[in-house]
């Protein structure tokens, strides 16, 4: 599951467009490994991380990591020339802020690669919907342990994100909409066959943006000013 779902992942990633080679790239919630963008950035010139968690940035052998919040990075403004995120943005209370710390990193015409769900998408509809107590519920019957993170959604539309955008100098350059199936599904062959035939039909019909997960690619102005941010 995990192979296919990385697959899948990894080639609308390749879709955007990002100068990979010589570029200095952060991957924030960098976690134990990245999955995701690791194939592509093979030619970067330096690669750095940030974590929550101690223990996943004691792990992590890919890049040079630090324990620090979205909210709070620890590396110099315009020092990055990429910074990558995957599923990270739903789980920000306050994205606006999150966003701002990125755009402070990232140089003049740098850009910021969003792997996240899309709110429209019915992955993120249903959890939506649920709400915390049922993520929760549905986490401890599936997984057998808590919801590590609070899901908020406040930034998961392209609309949304282009308004955070213009706040921070950083504009939506390139969207792609991934037919990823969510992996509470893949246990249940009625449900995965359900789901993989929903996909087909929405990309014949080219209706992409129901699709339940994306790559947003934001850039950040060539004469953007330092953004300013706000405390929680």
């Amino acid at each position: 599951m995990r192979d296919e779902a990385t697959q899948v992942m990894r080639a609308a990633v390749e879709q955007i467009s990002v100068p990979w080679d010589g570029a200095v790239v952060l991957d924030v919630a960098c976690g134990r490994y990245q999955y995701v963008v690791d194939h592509l950035w093979g030619k970067a010139h330096a690669r750095f991380g940030a974590d929550i968690s101690l223990a996943a940035v004691a792990e992590n052998r890919s890049v040079t990591a630090a324990c620090a919040d979205m909210y709070a990075l620890p590396f110099r403004s315009g020092s990055c020339d990429i910074v990558v995120s995957v599923d990270t943005i739903e789980h920000a209370a306050d994205p606006a802020l999150f966003l701002a710390e990125v755009g402070r990193v990232l140089r003049p015409g740098g850009s910021a690669v969003l792997i996240t769900p899309n709110l429209v998408g019915y992955h993120a509809m249903i959890a939506k919907s649920i709400g915390k107590f049922g993520a929760e519920l549905v986490w401890r019957i599936l997984k057998g342990r808590s919801l590590p993170f609070d899901l908020y959604y406040r930034a998961n539309t392209i609309r949304r994100l282009r308004s955070i955008g213009k706040g921070i100098e950083m504009s939506v350059r390139d969207v792609v909409y991934i037919p990823l199936v969510p992996h509470f599904f893949w246990p249940y062959a009625p449900l995965r066959k359900a789901v993989l035939s929903y996909h087909r039909l929405i990309t014949r019909t080219g209706l992409y943006w129901l699709l339940p997960n994306m790559v947003v690619r934001l850039q950040k102005s060539t004469m953007a000013s330092e953004p300013t941010t706000r405390a929680a």
